[in-house]
């Protein structure tokens, strides 16, 4: 009987949900939302269309209207998320308007900051700080504390773009090429420091090997 009652709860809420109705000025975690007639239609709503136009004027799509619930008043899902100022001219002669404002990046923000500090924290101490009296454990520790920040740094990208997607900035694709440079430039950093950290560890077992001859190993490592 529980699980009857929070199944039931669960299926209200997803149709509370996806009754949601737009209004003047949304919000991109607002949308998608349904515009709804504000009566009921004289006829069939699939024989009433709307068209969608952007602040340039530009159509980007025209779409028939589909029955809402039975109060015998049409809709259509509204899908743009994009800040930008939207127009619906509707075949019936009434129209509507959509502004989508940016989200409040704050709470975004305080995250990449975080994780920044985060990727400085583990790049100074990959490169500052020992980790093991043993020469080798210590540089391949110190290499891979320098990787993970650099994996990091991408993240820190995607969340930029992220913020800026969402907010409308209009600058997707240059940051899509920035992280796209940014994102080989760190597979090519990642095999130099793979290729010398294997370099350095045979160097080093080189001279822990001669040392080890010498007697001397015990006090150096």
């Amino acid at each position: 009987m529980k699980w009857q009652i929070i199944i039931l709860i669960l299926a209200m809420s997803s149709i509370v949900e996806s009754l949601r109705e737009c209004s003047g000025v949304m919000k991109p975690s607002e949308i998608p939302c349904s515009i709804i007639s504000p009566y009921q239609m004289a006829d069939d709503c699939a024989t009433y269309t709307i068209q969608t136009f952007n602040s340039n004027t530009t159509l980007l799509d025209t779409r028939s209207m589909g029955l809402y619930g039975g109060s015998g008043r049409c809709n259509i899902t509204f899908n743009y998320t994009s800040q930008d100022s939207y127009l619906m001219n509707w075949s019936s002669g009434d129209s509507s308007k959509i502004i989508v404002q940016g989200e409040d990046d704050m709470a975004s923000l305080s995250v990449t900051i975080f994780i920044g500090a985060i990727t400085l924290a583990l790049f100074y101490i990959g490169i500052k700080h020992d980790f093991s009296k043993n020469a080798v454990a210590n540089l391949i520790i110190k290499r891979c504390m320098i990787l993970f920040g650099m994996f990091l740094v991408s993240l820190d990208n995607v969340i930029i773009l992220t913020m800026a997607d969402n907010a409308g900035l209009g600058v997707s694709r240059e940051l899509f090429r920035f992280l796209w440079g940014v994102n080989w430039t760190i597979y090519l950093f990642m095999f130099f420091l793979a290729l010398t950290t294997i370099l350095n560890v045979l160097k080093l077992w080189e001279v822990m090997a001669t040392e080890k001859r010498m007697g001397r190993r015990d006090e150096l490592y």
